[in-house]
């Protein structure tokens, strides 16, 4: 029985299928609260090394400052996709 995802490219696929709904979640997240998704994946990643695990909800999206020095940027929003087609 394959035990790793290299065994199984089945198993592989499915984790990385998970891995990215976590990060989809994360940007969409931030998104919604007005954060710019990369500047936020940029520094919770770098801090989560060293941040204090009962503190950790200080880098959820919704509460997350930038670093000190850094003034905090909002996302840019695409326009919705324009529909070339027309239900008649």
């Amino acid at each position: 029985m394959p035990s790793s995802p290299a065994q199984d490219p089945g198993r592989t696929s499915l984790v990385d299928g998970l891995h990215f709904s976590v990060l989809y979640s994360l940007v969409q997240t931030a998104e919604r609260h007005h954060v710019n998704a990369l500047d936020y994946l940029e520094d919770v990643l770098m801090r989560v090394q060293v941040h204090p695990a009962s503190r950790i909800d200080e880098l959820l999206p919704h509460r997350w400052k930038p670093p000190d020095g850094q003034a905090p940027s909002t996302t840019v929003t695409a326009p919705p996709p324009s529909r070339s087609w027309a239900w008649a």
